[in-house]
């Protein structure tokens, strides 16, 4: 009877070590956008990412320690950029990019990449952070 328990155990042990691999291999896949997702870095209440980062995008979602929803890096040119807050403003819930619109999933409302409403029930726009683009990184104030 003790060979049966260790036999049981052994190979329940095997399938929850392959569960939890497979679940990180599809969880870190599944964060990932078209664009990516960047592990932005803070210092001295600047977000900082180099351009490469972006690769031929004009956005680039980035998670940082400072907010629980990542932010939308938006290269405007002229040496402008923006960072929007990816958390809808009717009811907290995290947005997601569709092409080149903000929306949320929970009640469907709709922010433009400036983060104006463009459709209900958010009345409110999303929280923006304004940046500079230099020649090897953006700078986006966030502190």
């Amino acid at each position: 009877m003790s060979s049966d328990r260790r036999e049981f155990l052994k190979t329940g042990c095997k399938l929850c070590i392959g569960a939890v691999s497979a679940g990180l291999i599809f969880s870190s896949s599944a964060c990932k956008t078209s664009g990516g997702l960047y592990a932005g870095k803070t210092k001295n209440g600047f977000l900082v990412v180099p351009l490469k980062a972006f690769s031929d995008s004009k956005m680039l979602i980035v998670q940082t320690i400072n907010f629980r929803e990542p932010l939308l890096l938006v290269r405007e040119g002229d040496g402008k950029a923006h960072a929007l807050l990816m958390r809808c403003t009717h009811r907290n819930t995290q947005l997601e990019l569709t092409g080149d619109q903000l929306i949320c999933p929970a009640h469907g409302s709709i922010f433009d990449m400036n983060g104006k409403v463009l459709q209900s029930p958010a009345s409110d726009a999303l929280t923006s952070f304004s940046g500079i683009e230099s020649e090897k990184d953006i700078q986006i104030k966030i502190e």
